[in-house]
């Protein structure tokens, strides 16, 4: 679904900050993209700690990979994917509804 090269954001973080910044350029759909890929990214990811956390190691430690991001290297918390992808879906749905939004005051002379 998502080209990988260079200019491809790779953490949910950085998909949420690229649609921050097309959504204050008004560029809308490519901004609900984004907070789309943001959602996407930061669920993927909540469900490999999920799975990582279910299953400790025997000195209780993660396992090696748990909590790793989706590009950028970071350590993540589930609190902080869940937060990330309420504020993407957040984003779209305001951008959903102002798009489809008609004043019909305005329709009816």
């Amino acid at each position: 679904m998502h080209i990988n090269n260079d200019s491809t954001p790779g953490s949910p973080f950085e998909w949420y900050e690229l649609g921050v910044s097309l959504r204050q350029r008004e560029q809308f759909g490519e901004a609900v993209n984004a907070f789309r890929n943001a959602v996407e990214t930061a669920s993927v990811l909540v469900g490999g700690l999920s799975a990582c956390l279910d299953e400790p190691a025997a000195d209780n430690s993660l396992p090696s990979g748990c909590g790793t991001s989706g590009g950028d290297g970071r350590m993540y918390s589930v609190e902080e994917l869940q937060a990330l992808k309420s504020k993407a879906e957040a984003s779209i749905e305001l951008i959903l509804r102002i798009r489809g939004f008609v004043n019909k005051d305005l329709m009816n002379p």
